[in-house]
């Protein structure tokens, strides 16, 4: 049988999450890393783990920007090496690793303001199971950054909110969409996709049999001898 948070990750899934991503894909925009590395994938990942709704969301954006996308925090850089992947890219590189840890503390940061704690207690546990001392990180994360819960209010909120808005409006295409694409058919991304085209074209040139080489007639001559004339 599903688990309850199960069953409310199928369903924020399939009706909830398409109101939050124009608002995600806004704030990817703004990391400085979005050119190296598909931002918007995790933190579309990150926001249906911890079922982030749309008021949270404005939320996380007050985060970030006030953080400035910190993700060379000491705090990161210092327990990000076991974090595992959230969009099946296989990359140890640890700049790759910290924005991941980066995201789940701010992203966690919101739900734990804005909601009661027994609401929350799995979202602690679906982050275990992607980095295993979330919660000593997150914790240590949020009293160094208390000072931004504690000033926030409706009005920068709503400032918040608008220049979002603003933005999903007038802003140019996104490049950082462009460079997801491109990192997830890349083969150092995508490992799973190159070693399947491996094997599939190992499969074709063993079923491409040689032609086999027949020696050729040779042609019969004829010999004139004194019995047997040439006619």
């Amino acid at each position: 049988m599903p688990s309850r948070y199960s069953k409310a990750f199928n369903n924020y899934s399939r009706s909830e999450l398409r109101w939050v991503v124009p608002v995600l894909r806004s704030i990817a925009r703004g990391c400085n890393i979005a050119f190296k590395y598909p931002v918007y994938k995790v933190l579309k990942a990150i926001a249906k783990i911890f079922l982030l709704n749309e008021i949270e969301a404005i939320f996380f954006a007050y985060m970030v920007k006030e953080t400035n996308w910190d993700t060379k925090d000491k705090l990161i850089t210092q327990n990000s090496e076991q974090v595992r992947d959230v969009v099946c890219i296989a990359s140890d590189n640890p700049e790759y690793k910290n924005l991941i840890l980066y995201l789940m503390v701010a992203t966690y940061s919101v739900k734990f303001f804005l909601n009661d704690q027994v609401d929350i207690e799995k979202l602690q546990d679906e982050a275990a199971r992607i980095c295993p001392n979330f919660k000593l990180i997150f914790e240590n994360w949020a009293k160094k950054h208390s000072h931004l819960t504690k000033r926030i209010s409706l009005k920068t909120l709503n400032k918040v909110y608008q220049e979002l808005t603003y933005k999903i409006r007038h802003e140019d295409p996104d490049f950082s969409l462009l460079v997801d694409s491109i990192l997830q058919i890349s083969p150092a991304y995508n490992p799973e996709k190159n070693a399947k085209e491996k094997k599939e074209i190992k499969k074709e040139q063993r079923e491409v049999q040689p032609r086999e080489i027949l020696p050729r007639e040779q042609p019969v001559k004829l010999v004139k001898t004194e019995e047997n004339p040439v006619i």
